[in-house]
């Protein structure tokens, strides 16, 4: 998102990336009411040092989850070709231009296109079933809470944001270190990574 500039000059960033149907006194009415926001500018200039300083091209060869990827055709803060090689880097994702200049493109055709990716997924497996390619044994709970153990949620962290007991978690915790192989959270950690899950 042009290179710096929203550390160098953060009013200017927020001038470009108005959206393009606004006129001149409404652009500046729009971008006086960002400005002034504080937090909002706080958080917005936080998110733009991590897009800046972040590189997640090794791992994307990792992700195993069905990925689509869509991107406005005209938007100038970003060419389709960043997107179109982030694409390429995750294995059977799929690419899609939408028409528009703003950082969303067409809505409706965003919507379509979303109904129709999640239209043809594989349908989903019963909870006890399997749910993650190459993690056949594992149930969709399990799946969740090896997620969210990668994540480094605790236990109870887990109990509580699965809302289940806590013996629950130590069952499921145990069944997923028998089923897949692993011997500490570590191990699982990189197991999810590995496979996908994380």
């Amino acid at each position: 998102l042009h290179g710096a500039l929203p550390l160098e000059n953060y009013e200017l960033f927020q001038r470009t990336v108005l959206p393009v149907d606004l006129d001149p006194r409404e652009a500046d009415r729009y971008a006086d009411t960002v400005l002034s926001s504080r937090d909002y500018n706080a958080t917005s200039l936080a998110g733009q040092r991590a897009a800046l300083e972040s590189d997640v091209e090794d791992i994307l060869p990792l992700v195993k989850s069905p990925v689509l990827v869509m991107h406005s055709r005209n938007f100038m803060q970003l060419q389709p070709d960043e997107s179109m090689r982030l694409a390429a880097s995750i294995s059977g994702a799929r690419m899609a231009l939408l028409d528009g200049a703003d950082l969303f493109g067409d809505s409706e055709q965003g919507l379509r296109l979303v109904n129709e990716f999640i239209a043809g997924l594989p349908p989903e497996a019963s909870e006890d079933g399997p749910q993650v390619q190459g993690v056949q044994t594992l149930s969709a709970r399990e799946v969740e809470v090896l997620r969210l153990i990668a994540v480094g949620r605790s236990n109870q962290q887990i109990a509580d944001e699965l809302v289940i007991s806590l013996n629950t978690v130590r069952r499921h915790v145990s069944n997923i270190f028998d089923k897949t192989g692993v011997a500490n959270r570590v191990e699982a950690t990189t197991y999810a990574a590995r496979n996908g899950i994380a």
